[in-house]
């Protein structure tokens, strides 16, 4: 069993502050993300195009091997990064936040089970 610090921000799909979880390594294992043209091209096919050109996170995915735990965590922080380049704007980046939900889900779409492992430790929000 392993412990894991996560210190995450509220945003409507990951739960607040630092808290620990405990992860069991038949729940959530490392995953080896799709290549970086083929993360580009989902991307772009899920209107995610543009927040991919500037944020460049099918680059910064692409071929890596990472823990589910990393996925949102990375999304949050090019959030911050797309967000400052389109100017802070409150509209913008409560857009964005509303979005991350849906683009985890598109860099995950091969691993149900990453997925489905950020949904029980109430990380990523359960489609409804």
């Amino acid at each position: 069993m392993k412990k894991l610090l996560l210190s995450l921000l509220m945003i409507p799909t990951i739960h607040s502050t630092a808290f620990t979880i405990e992860l069991h390594d038949d729940l959530c294992k490392e995953i080896v993300m799709p290549s970086k043209e083929i993360l580009a091209k989902r991307l772009h096919e899920a209107g995610f195009g543009y927040y991919d050109e500037k944020t460049k996170i099918s680059q910064k995915l692409g071929g890596q091997v990472k823990h589910p735990f990393g996925i949102p965590n990375l999304v949050y922080q090019t959030n911050d990064d797309f967000n400052e380049y389109m100017g802070n704007k409150p509209k913008t980046s409560a857009a964005t936040h509303m979005r991350t939900p849906t683009l985890v889900r598109v860099l995950l779409q091969d691993y149900p089970e990453a997925i489905a492992c950020l949904e029980s430790l109430e990380v990523l929000a359960k489609k409804e």
